[in-house]
């Protein structure tokens, strides 16, 4: 190991929920559920009216951030609404939705109900008329991984008045939407943000945020920040300032990372000589990285040297794969401040440095998991199927010149597995495999069971889902 970084987290599930803010548009939503209230056929009279619902939806939806709307009749009727965050441009609203009523028909394929949720949007659907009943079912929790310091219970309460005031200013609101900001401390300010569906009362939006309230302590307790979010009303709290948003680049970028660590072997000055071969060294990564999708340099010398890589998954495109090593040499010089050694990684690249020599020896030391909250019926048969698909494309990718290899296969009737692997192409095809392979030795310790889940590390990573989350070659 050559940069000793903190010991990796178990992360929680604001982070194994693909979290954080995901870019617009082709990229993962922060959760969904489907319905078990039956099945449809594909070309039959409830799929088109879904897709007449989906096309109302994405153009009523943007003048005003929310629509709702009835197709059909009798069990081929589809109920449905779309909501965007109150502080989302018409675009980015209308975008958003499009990508819902897309990807949450491809995550519940042939259900007659189903509910998805991005950073922006949420959309769901229901052959039952779901119009004015809180939703009680559909919830599900995100919370920073970092605890306060001080006083947890005095700072839990200064958040749940602060969301409590919030909650009331929305329900009487015309767009039952409010975001505020207040002072926590000294030179910290907290972010929050309540909201409800447009098809319930202004009481039953109170009464719905009142109960998602009720759910802090199970969510967030002396959590920096977190979210409870619902299929009728969510509310977030964070130290991140998260309204208004868009009009920064992280919209185009992909936004916040999955996870970093930052290195404890020494610090550098600003404006040092450190800092200025980093800015070298990153400016050279910018530039070698999209042709290949890695790129791995060294600048400097002595005490100032400075190593790094970046490596782009390998489906992605060289203009968004340069757009997220932008990204990641911003935000880790940010989030590692001048430390001499760090790692981030997004969902589609990573970045690593360090005043140590680490190229060609298996990182072990930064590793963490993330994982699907739902469980499968038959754990034990779909952990022997996920292992044997990704042991093949562990073998498959250390073979390859770009040490990366993704797959779908057949799992049961209607059902598909997804996987991909990949390593740094710094290490060997020798140490690329025995990399993968300790990795998947820790599928059961990551994901016993679950119907999704990943194993990254600064060296290499693997990733399996039951819905598609790569870009399939032609």
């Amino acid at each position: 190991m050559v940069i000793p970084l903190p010991q990796p987290l178990h992360l929680l599930p604001f982070f194994l929920l693909i979290l954080l803010q995901a870019c617009l548009v082709s990229t993962d939503p922060l959760f969904h559920f489907c319905s078990n209230l039956g099945n449809y056929s594909k070309t039959g009279q409830f799929d088109e009216n879904y897709k007449a619902l989906a096309t109302t939806l994405t153009s009523k939806a943007p003048p005003t951030g929310f629509a709702k709307d009835t197709v059909g009749k009798a069990q081929d009727l589809v109920n449905g609404l779309a909501l965007c965050r109150g502080d989302v441009p018409p675009a980015e609203c209308k975008a958003c939705v499009a990508e819902a009523t897309t990807e949450v028909r491809k995550r519940c394929p042939y259900n007659k109900g189903g509910v998805i949720w991005y950073d922006f949007c949420e959309l769901k659907y229901s052959n039952f008329d779901f119009f004015g009943i809180i939703d009680y079912e559909n919830r599900v929790y995100l919370s920073n991984t970092q605890n306060v310091s001080g006083d947890t219970g005095r700072f839990n309460a200064k958040v749940k008045k602060f969301l409590r005031e919030l909650s009331g200013e929305a329900s009487e609101s015309g767009v039952l939407y409010a975001s505020g900001e207040e002072k926590i401390g000294e030179g910290e300010e907290l972010y929050g943000l309540v909201q409800c569906t447009r098809d319930l009362s202004k009481e039953g939006c109170r009464k719905c945020l009142e109960e998602a309230l009720g759910e802090y302590g199970n969510c967030c307790d002396g959590r920096r920040g977190g979210r409870v979010i619902g299929g009728s009303c969510n509310f977030r709290f964070t130290f991140l300032h998260l309204i208004s948003f868009i009009s920064l680049l992280h919209i185009v970028t992909c936004a916040d990372p999955l996870f970093h660590f930052c290195s404890n072997k020494g610090n550098y000055k600003n404006n040092g000589p450190f800092d200025n071969n980093y800015k070298i060294l990153v400016s050279s990564l910018f530039s070698q990285v999209p042709p290949t999708g890695f790129a791995l340099d060294s600048t400097g010398q002595g005490e100032d040297v400075v190593n790094g890589l970046a490596l782009c998954r390998g489906d992605i495109p060289s203009n968004d794969c340069k757009s997220c090593v932008i990204e990641a040499s911003d935000e880790v010089r940010k989030r590692c401040e001048y430390k001499k050694g760090g790692v981030i990684w997004y969902d589609r690249c990573m970045l690593k440095y360090s005043n140590e020599k680490f190229f060609g020896t298996i990182d072990y030391g930064n590793r963490f998991y993330m994982w699907n909250l739902n469980n499968v019926s038959d754990a034990e048969s779909f952990n022997m199927k996920t292992k044997e698909l990704l042991s093949k494309l562990s073998a498959k990718a250390s073979s390859s010149s770009k040490f990366y290899a993704a797959q779908v296969e057949e799992i049961g009737e209607a059902e598909k597995l997804f996987g991909l692997v990949q390593c740094t192409r710094d290490l060997t095809k020798e140490k690329c495999k025995k990399c993968l392979d300790d990795a998947i030795g820790e599928l059961n310790t990551c994901c016993d069971g679950r119907r999704g889940g990943r194993v990254v590390g600064g060296s290499c990573n693997f990733r399996y889902e039951l819905y598609p989350f790569f870009y399939l070659a032609n």
